[in-house]
């Protein structure tokens, strides 16, 4: 969701959801007074549905304590991904999907150490395909009218698991751009964004199609630290 006036959309598709994958209904919806799910569409909605409809008072977000602690247990997994793969904070999205995709799969005591993926979908996880998040991996190109001298692979960064796929996301660290690939190896050790000088104004990354791959090559040149001041 990239604006709030979205809020409307997304909750009749979630209710949508649930009803016809997982046969339940909602029946209760508690927020903390956002204006965004007061608006005349929303309280139509719960009430044609049946839907009971909480409001936390203001300043206790106690109330809404459940929601509270998940936020906060979202965030700090996702920073310590990011920490570890020292990637620039225009990734914090990717951050966020990877950690919930992997909090759903780890097992809780307060679950009876089962997972949220298995008490929802009454069936263990896979683990197999789980990867280093932020490390250095290689996606196989597929490319029409290439030559045997053009590369094979593309250098990227691993950013987490797309939804209705059975791949991997992962950014291209030449062109700057994220897609999805099933044929990926990974360097699990490597972190590229350790070796790199951080971008003082980075840009946003979209998701956009593998672009083709020049056929030149950019050379850098290396940098040269100060010369350090004479001794007395």
């Amino acid at each position: 969701m990239r604006m709030k006036s979205e809020t409307f959309t997304c909750l009749t598709n979630f209710y949508a959801m649930v009803k016809n994958q997982f046969n339940r209904t909602i029946k209760h919806v508690r927020i903390d007074n956002g204006q965004e799910f007061l608006s005349n569409n929303i309280q139509i909605f719960f009430h044609d549905h049946g839907i009971l409809h909480e409001r936390t008072c203001v300043d206790t977000p106690q109330q809404n304590g459940v929601a509270e602690r998940k936020h906060r247990h979202l965030l700090n997994v996702a920073r310590c991904l990011r920490f570890q793969a020292n990637l620039p904070i225009s990734f914090w999205g990717e951050c966020i999907l990877t950690t919930t995709y992997l909090i759903n799969r780890t097992p809780s005591p307060r679950l009876n150490h089962k997972s949220p993926y298995e008490l929802l979908f009454q069936k263990q996880p896979s683990y197999s395909h789980l990867r280093v998040f932020g490390c250095l991996c290689y996606a196989q190109t597929i490319r029409k009218n290439h030559d045997k001298f053009s590369p094979c692979a593309l250098r990227c960064v691993f950013l987490g698991y797309p939804i209705h796929h059975k791949a991997y996301r992962v950014y291209d660290l030449e062109h700057k751009t994220i897609f999805i690939s099933r044929d990926v190896t990974f360097e699990e050790n490597i972190f590229p964004y350790h070796l790199m000088t951080p971008d003082p104004t980075p840009s946003p990354v979209l998701p956009l199609p593998m672009p083709e791959i020049p056929s030149n090559t950019v050379s850098t040149q290396p940098t040269t630290s100060p010369p350090l001041p004479p001794s007395h």
